[in-house]
């Protein structure tokens, strides 16, 4: 038997074990996996929004009005995501896992020893707005049109970097799901 042999027989006894399996129950639980992986493969998808990337803002509430900060970013989010997605293209419905590059303009007073750094991504953007406040804005702007809620998105890895060309890096894994209505 190879070594890669082993490792799966030990990882699947493993598995067994802890959930309590009997052997019969695995192969159909592999079975079922296999066949959803046939019927229905992994998309990819890969969008890019030019410009300065915006952090999420609280909503200000004043005695006459209430005032939305993010309606402007998020629009121009909308707008480039729908030139790029299409007019056939029709809401994810099911589960999302999602990686998102945030990509931070590189001040104008930063020598070019530092910005060299920075593009190669030896300095990191350590600096606010924080990244949970990025990845708020962004998935907020696309509930509705790349997927049904932002909800869906399982899983999401967020990178924060500074480059002489400002954009936000979008890449989603999904499996296609007819909409239930």
């Amino acid at each position: 038997m190879s070594e890669i042999d082993i490792d799966y027989l030990k990882r699947k006894a493993k598995l067994l074990k802890h959930l309590n399996l009997s052997d019969r129950d695995y192969t159909k639980a592999v079975d079922y996996y296999d066949k959803m992986e046939l019927e229905n493969p992994l998309k990819a998808l890969k969008l890019v929004v030019y410009g300065e990337p915006a952090a999420w803002n609280r909503a200000v509430k004043t005695s006459t009005h209430y005032y939305d900060s993010n309606v402007g970013s998020k629009a121009m989010i909308a707008d480039q995501v729908l030139r790029q997605l299409g007019k056939d293209f029709s809401p994810i419905a099911g589960p999302v896992t999602a990686t998102v590059y945030f990509y931070k303009a590189i001040n104008k007073g930063t020598s070019n020893y530092m910005r060299i750094l920075m593009e190669a991504g030896l300095i990191l953007a350590d600096k606010k707005p924080d990244v949970d406040n990025y990845i708020k804005n962004v998935m907020d702007a696309l509930k509705g049109f790349l997927y049904v809620d932002d909800s869906q998105v399982t899983v999401a890895k967020v990178h924060k970097k500074y480059s002489i060309k400002p954009r936000v890096i979008l890449l989603f894994s999904y499996r296609e799901r007819k909409m239930s209505r």
